[in-house]
């Protein structure tokens, strides 16, 4: 566990692919994108919540953003995703924020004038360690690694939001 310092951790939710940043001071300390090609089950939604515990307990997290998607996007897999994640949070007291893209966009991209894509770009450009993963998923058809681009900003964004 990082003692010296609080941490923040973002995350971005789904059912399939997670996307996870901890920031240290300014710095990106780790950050990765989950897989979890299993089908849709209980042992499923263990699994994820129990990734996400271990590494809460690596860092001296002080922050947590999670970013979701906004309520009509959201499968019923989805919500008991989060719902897990949230009473976990909870049984831990970990506060945490929730955010919509909206939130991210609004953050990083104050005239709200751009898409996913623009806030990859935000990301790439500010964390010189993800600008290669930018432009690969500039190239991309898929968008592999934008829950991790994602997850950066709700991480800065948790921090802001607590410090006021």
């Amino acid at each position: 566990m990082t003692e010296s310092k609080t941490c923040n951790i973002g995350l971005s939710v789904g059912t399939r692919i997670i996307g996870f940043a901890v920031l240290c001071a300014g710095t990106l300390l780790e950050y990765k994108v989950l897989t979890f090609k299993e089908r849709w089950s209980k042992t499923k939604l263990v699994l994820i919540v129990s990734s996400l515990k271990t590494l809460l307990s690596r860092y001296n997290i002080a922050h947590i953003g999670i970013k979701t998607p906004a309520p009509s996007y959201c499968t019923q897999t989805l919500l008991q995703v989060i719902k897990g994640l949230q009473q976990e949070l909870t049984r831990m007291e970990r506060p945490f924020c929730m955010y919509t893209v909206d939130d991210l966009k609004g953050y990083c991209l104050p005239d709200m004038k751009g898409n996913k894509k623009s806030l990859s770009e935000y990301v790439g450009n500010k964390y010189p360690e993800l600008f290669m993963r930018h432009k690969r998923e500039s190239k991309s058809k898929n968008a592999h690694y934008i829950k991790l681009f994602e997850a950066t900003i709700a991480a800065e964004l948790s921090k802001t939001e607590n410090a006021q």
